[in-house]
């Protein structure tokens, strides 16, 4: 179970991404819905996070991203957090994604588990970040990677987005692409748990 936190602006006012970015660190120290779920065995979200923010500035493209395997809500995650906001609330036009991750006791744990996931192709860049269950052993061998070696998310992130790159790449609209990797994607998402927003 993870947090998730995402900022559209075509005007990124420092003070407001402050507030956003502090709520995003309290609930992800402690999270009444997941304190309930687990029976009070688990209330933070505290196995890492990460965030991308891209954005313009004099009408070229800029891109600020990190992760970190130490909680969000730790003075050294605060302190970064609080340099990021600085930086990103200069851009003309900001879109940010800021995910805080509480891995499974089966997943693999590391800074290279946390998100967002990242994938490039020659004409694109996309990334992705995600709350819920998939299917990592039908991924996996989708993909054609070892699924010990990875986690859920990624898998389920890596064969969106190949599916979109793919589409854009044969002259699809990218509409219609995300939509299309969107709804091919779900049959390897627990029910319920995922991709329903």
């Amino acid at each position: 179970m993870c947090r998730l936190l995402a900022i559209a602006s075509s005007n990124p006012d420092e003070n407001t991404i402050k507030l956003l970015v502090e709520a995003f660190i309290k609930s992800s120290e402690h999270d009444p819905f997941f304190e309930k779920i687990s029976g009070g065995k688990f209330r933070a979200h505290d196995d890492g996070w990460g965030l991308v923010a891209l954005g313009l500035v004099n009408e070229k493209p800029t891109l600020a991203q990190h992760h970190s395997i130490e909680p969000i809500f730790h003075e050294n995650s605060r302190r970064i957090l609080d340099l990021f906001v600085k930086r990103i609330s200069r851009y003309d036009s900001l879109y940010l994604v800021l995910h805080s991750r509480k891995g499974s006791r089966r997943e693999p744990y590391g800074l290279e588990y946390t998100h967002p996931f990242m994938r490039m192709s020659e004409k694109c860049a996309a990334w992705f970040a995600h709350n819920g269950g998939a299917s990592k052993e039908e991924l996996a061998e989708k993909l054609g990677v070892n699924p010990w070696l990875r986690v859920d998310s990624e898998l389920l992130g890596y064969y969106l987005m190949d599916n979109i790159f793919n589409c854009v790449e044969n002259s699809g609209v990218i509409d219609e692409c995300v939509k299309d990797a969107f709804n091919d994607a779900k049959k390897y998402t627990l029910q319920g748990s995922a991709l329903n927003t």
